[in-house]
Parts: C-alpha cells; sequence; structure tokens
C-alpha cells in the first residue's frame, strides 16, 4: 500500500494521562473498492495507554477472489509514544504475505545511531496519526519527512482541499481533504478527516502501482460522532 518508512525521534516530553493532545484508542472498519467493485476491508486499530504509549495497527485484507490475483495481505505496526505535538514512533513493522509466506520488515527508529535519519520523519501509519493531530490542532505543517524502505529521505507537502462531503457508514461526514503531494506519482494518498469523528479518516483514496483504491468507513468504536 505505502513504501516501509524509518524514522528517529529524539526524547521529548511525553503526553501525560488526560491531556487533550493524547487521542482516545479506536478501532475502524473500512470497505475497500477497486473501480466497481468490493475488494476487501481495511481495519484501523490505536491503543493509547495512560502514560502516552501508543500502539497503532493497520491490516489489509482482501476478499478471497481479489487474492486469487494479488496474492497480498499486509499489516503494519507503529508502536512509540504520543508527545504534545503528535506521535513519535519507536518501532516501524510491515508484514506482506504473499505465495511463498509472510515478509517482515521492522525498523528500530533509535537504532540511527549515526543521526543520519532526519528528526521529524514518520513512518507510514503514524503519519495517518500525524494528519489527525495537526488537523485537529489547526497546526497542519507545510512538509512531512519519510524515510523509505530503503533509507532514502522523502519530503512530502500536503495540500488542502479544503472541506468535502463525504457518504461513509450510513451517513454523510464534513470531512477535511488532505492530499499528499510530490514522490512517486505511482503511489499517492488521499485522507478525508471528520472533525466529527475526532478526526478520523471516513474516506481514503491511495493509488499502488499506480492502480486506484478508496476505501469507506463501516463501523468505528472508540469515537462517538459530535458534530463540531
Amino acid at each position: 500500500m505505502l513504501a516501509s518508512l524509518i524514522a528517529f525521534v529524539p526524547a521529548a516530553t511525553p503526553a501525560l494521562a488526560g491531556d487533550d493532545t493524547a487521542p482516545e484508542s479506536f478501532r475502524a472498519e473500512y470497505r475497500v473498492k477497486y473501480r466497481f467493485f468490493e475488494v476487501g476491508r481495511y481495519f484501523l486499530r490505536l491503543h493509547v495507554s495512560e502514560t502516552g504509549a501508543y500502539r497503532y495497527t493497520s491490516v489489509a485484507e482482501p476478499s478471497s477472489f481479489i487474492s486469487v490475483f494479488t496474492g497480498r495481505q499486509l499489516k503494519e505496526l507503529s508502536r512509540g509514544q504520543w508527545q504534545c505535538d503528535g506521535p513519535v514512533p519507536a518501532l516501524y513493522r510491515r508484514s506482506v504475505k504473499k505465495d511463498d509466506g509472510w515478509k517482515d520488515e521492522e525498523v528500530r527508529f533509535d537504532g540511527d545511531a549515526g543521526g543520519s535519519i532526519p528528526a521529524d520523519a514518520l513512518d507510514p501509519a503514524s503519519l495517518t496519526l500525524a494528519l489527525m493531530h495537526d488537523a485537529g490542532s489547526g497546526q497542519l505543517r507545510e512538509q512531512y519527512t519519510l524515510v523509505d524502505e530503503d533509507g532514502d529521505v522523502r519530503r512530502y507537502g500536503i495540500r488542502d482541499h479544503g472541506w468535502a462531503e463525504v457518504e461513509a457508514a450510513g451517513r454523510e461526514w464534513r470531512a477535511r481533504k488532505l492530499e499528499r503531494e510530490g514522490g512517486n506519482p505511482d503511489y499517492t494518498l488521499t485522507v478525508y478527516l471528520a472533525p466529527a469523528l475526532k478526526w478520523l479518516p471516513v474516506r481514503i483514496d491511495y493509488t499502488d502501482k499506480g492502480e486506484a483504491f478508496e476505501m469507506y468507513l463501516v463501523d468505528v468504536e472508540g469515537r462517538q460522532a459530535v458534530e463540531p
């Protein structure tokens, strides 16, 4: 779905229990569309402890029909500490299932003893968390720094398209449309963040090797819809 990314961020003051900057835990389910077909499900889960430690996972499960052609399942894990300015990942793991079994890639961000990785870099999972945090606080950055699986540093801009109406989970949502700009045009990302769900994505569009997919929220636990 997205290339592997690695990051190193120095220690900072963690978000304390009850701090408004720390998000609530949630579990969200999305249906995945390719052209006119529903091709699978996508799950996001965030758990945040009282000390601000977070564990964020994403799981892509293709339908049995489409998996015959793709032969691929994807799991991602981001683990770290929630700071006052957003997530600080400590570990990123990406697991892809192909015909010959699972292939895992794992990066520990504090393993960059030489300091070659920028301090503000994020992994692909924590990027979504950072956008949720920054949009909610009104502090979207001009650039987000990512490092791919080959160790190449990439910087992406975020284009703010303003407000859009998204139909998902049986209703219409007012959502902020944010598009990642720059990088390989065969891999793009656009998220629609709903303030009524504390900036949870209600729609995610992405391209993988030039193929366009759309994901729409089906169900969510841990987020009570409240209109701002």
